[in-house]
C-alpha cells in the first residue's frame, strides 16, 4: 500500500504517539504561533497537480519549494539539497529539495487554516537505506483559537511505493477541524529509521475549487 491514512474525528483531534510526540517536542524551544481567529486569507493558487488528474487549485506553503528562505522551518536531521521533483510544478528553474535523514524531522512554518482548506499534498521519495522498511509519518501540529495545541497524524507513507519521486495522495487538512473552526497549523514530516526521505513542493488547497 502506498500510504495509510488515519482520518481524525471531527469532534476529537487525536494526539499521535511516539514519533509524532517527538516531533512536537522540537517545538518546545520555538515560540508557538498564535492562532488567527479571523477568517483565513485566501492566497493565490494554480492547478499545479493537473497533470496527475487533480484539477484543484493549490497554493505553496511558505518555503515549501525549498528554493529560498528556510528561516520559518524547524529542521532536525534535515537539510536542503540539490535535487528537485522531475515535473517542476513550481518553476522550470527549481533545483532544490528537502532531505530528511532516517530518524529526522522537518516542521513547516505556521499558517492559518479553516474548513475551507480541505486538502494538501506534496512530492516525496526514499533516499537510500532500505525502502521496503522505511516510512514517512505526515502530521499536522495545530493551535486553536483558545490556545489549545496538539498533533494529528494524517498519513504514513510507505517507502516501497516511493522508491522514485511521486506526488502523494491528497491529504486531509481542513476536514481535520470542527466546522467553522480557525486554527494555526504546521505540517510535520518525520522519517522512520529504515531510510532517509526527500520531499519537495508542499502545497495546500485553499478552497477546493474544481
Amino acid at each position: 500500500m502506498p500510504y495509510v491514512s488515519a482520518w481524525p474525528s471531527r469532534r476529537l483531534l487525536v494526539v499521535a504517539a511516539a514519533l509524532v510526540a517527538f516531533a512536537l517536542a522540537l517545538l518546545t524551544g520555538a515560540s508557538a504561533a498564535s492562532a488567527d481567529t479571523s477568517a483565513c486569507p485566501i492566497p493565490s493558487a494554480s492547478q499545479v497537480f493537473s497533470q496527475f488528474g487533480d484539477n484543484a487549485y493549490y497554493s505553496l506553503v511558505p518555503g515549501g519549494n525549498f528554493e529560498g528562505d528556510m528561516s520559518g522551518w524547524t529542521l532536525n536531521g534535515a537539510s536542503v539539497v540539490s535535487d528537485n521533483e522531475p515535473w517542476n510544478v513550481g518553476a522550470a528553474g527549481d533545483s532544490q529539495a528537502l532531505s530528511i535523514s532516517a530518524g529526522g524531522s522537518a516542521i513547516s512554518p505556521a499558517f492559518c487554516v479553516n474548513d475551507l482548506f480541505p486538502t494538501w499534498r506534496f512530492f516525496a521519495r526514499v533516499a537510500g537505506g532500505f525502502p521496503r522498511w522505511s516510512w514517512l509519518a505526515v502530521s499536522v501540529q495545530w493551535t486553536d483559537q483558545n490556545g489549545n495545541q496538539g498533533v494529528t497524524r494524517v498519513a504514513t507513507l510507505g517507502g516501497d511505493f516511493f522508491r522514485t519521486w511521486r506526488p502523494t495522495p491528497t491529504l486531509p487538512l481542513g476536514p481535520a477541524l470542527d466546522d467553522s473552526t480557525t486554527m494555526t497549523e504546521r505540517l510535520v514530516f518525520s522519517a522512520g529509521d529504515g531510510a532517509g526521505w526527500q520531499i519537495d513542493d508542499v502545497y495546500i488547497d485553499p478552497y477546493a475549487k474544481r
